[in-house]
């Protein structure tokens, strides 16, 4: 902002415009000098922060900011007495009894007579926390039903798309006259999924393009003789449950096509006041047949699990009684060679019980001098991961020990 030279007397009037024009301007405005110490400080900033004037000016602008970006905002504030110019900069504004609003700014510089030096710098803003909230709220409104849409089919995500328009439509249309009518039925004829509107004597007096094609023009007729052909309404049919209750319905059905539908069902005003069911159709036979295809795969699956754990179990009995019964020794011992597994043949050997050599190694049963070479043989087997065949000499006896790595499955 450049001052122009002007005689005291008018620069006087123009200032008292100035400070007036500032003082009641609507939007919140806000002059600092160079030292950073607030010299303007209008009514609709007063109203915005809830302090008085009396209480900011000759204060550093530092007391309007939230404590956590003060030395951020302050930085801004002093560019701006370098000559920076702020458009639409947004600034979080600290009010009187510690909320935080949203503004807007723009600034401009003042200048010395030398047209350098900033004097001061002006700015006005634009409170926008009502229209950030309303903007939060919509996105996060947004990305919840993007979560919705994400967890249902691509069949299942169109037909919800394409019911919510119609539920729009159909609101619009209520409090619409009768040729606003004719851009719904516009938008319904593109629809995948089928819309018609029923009569109480279940005359069609619209379906839709996907409708039409899958069962037929009704050319005045009622629906069930010219989609069942049927001489009178249909013992399980739905539809006409609105007009009992006066509220919507929602079932499924199996059409004369031999498709499944997700079926919704409304109460409807047309122009007139008549009254009316919108019925809205969607295809879900391919979802249907593939949840049926899973469950059949299911009971399947769970029959050969049960067949082969019966298998497993036979198997495991089979082998537990010939591990029990032979009289070579088997044991099983874990990476430190510690027994985890004998039969009674080690015992036998050992001449000891169970809870006295599981968890004990070779070494530790049989000492050092028998045991340990025993114990050496066993990491091999694990190191080399390779079958192996050893003599072993316990006590008095020579053992052909055949020692096998154990892998975990």
């Amino acid at each position: 902002m450049v001052r122009d030279r002007e005689t005291p007397e008018k620069r006087s009037e123009t200032t008292q415009y100035l400070e007036n024009l500032i003082r009641y301007a609507n939007a919140p405005i806000i002059v600092w000098d160079a030292s950073l110490k607030i010299t303007q400080f209008n009514n609709a900033f007063e109203r915005l922060t809830g302090r008085a004037a009396s209480e900011v000016l000759g204060r550093s602008p530092e007391i309007l900011f939230p404590e956590t970006r003060r030395e951020e905002l302050m930085e801004l504030i002093r560019e701006t007495t370098a000559g920076e110019r702020w458009e639409t900069v947004e600034i979080p504004i600290l009010t009187a009894d510690g909320r935080i609003r949203t503004v807007l700014w723009n600034s401009a510089a003042v200048y010395e007579d030398d047209q350098k030096t900033v004097s001061s710098v002006i700015a006005q803003g634009h409170d926008i926390t009502e229209r950030k909230q309303a903007q939060e709220e919509l996105q996060r409104a947004h990305d919840e039903l993007e979560m919705r849409v994400q967890e249902r089919t691509l069949e299942l995500r169109e037909a919800n798309e394409a019911l919510q328009a119609e539920i729009a439509e159909r609101i619009r249309a209520e409090e619409a006259v009768k040729a606003e009518r004719k851009r719904l039925y516009d938008v319904l004829e593109m629809l995948p999924v089928y819309v018609r509107l029923l009569s109480p004597d279940y005359r069609v007096p619209f379906a839709n393009r996907l409708f039409r094609e899958r069962f037929g023009e009704s050319d005045g007729r009622r629906c069930f003789e010219y989609i069942f052909s049927r001489s009178e309404p249909c013992e399980n049919c739905e539809s006409y449950n609105v007009l009992k209750t006066g509220a919507p319905h929602h079932w499924e059905r199996v059409g004369p096509d031999g498709r499944d539908y997700d079926v919704f069902d409304f109460p409807f005003i047309e122009a007139d006041g008549s009254f009316h069911i919108l019925e809205v159709g969607i295809d879900i036979t391919k979802p249907k047949r593939a949840e049926e295809a899973l469950q059949r795969l299911n009971e399947t699956l769970e029959e050969r699990v049960a067949e082969r754990t019966e298998e497993l179990a036979k198997a495991n009995a089979i082998l537990n009684t010939i591990c029990e019964s032979t009289p070579a020794p088997i044991y099983v011992t874990d990476r430190q060679s510690r027994l985890v597994m004998c039969n009674p043949a080690v015992l036998r050997i050992l001449g000891r019980t169970h809870p006295d050599v599981l968890g004990k190694s070779n070494a530790e049963l049989l000492g050092p001098e028998v045991g340990e070479p025993i114990v050496a043989h066993e990491q091999r087997v694990m190191e080399t991961g390779n079958t192996e065949a050893f003599e072993e000499e316990v006590g008095d006896r020579i053992f052909y020990s055949t020692k096998t790595p154990l892998r975990d499955i």
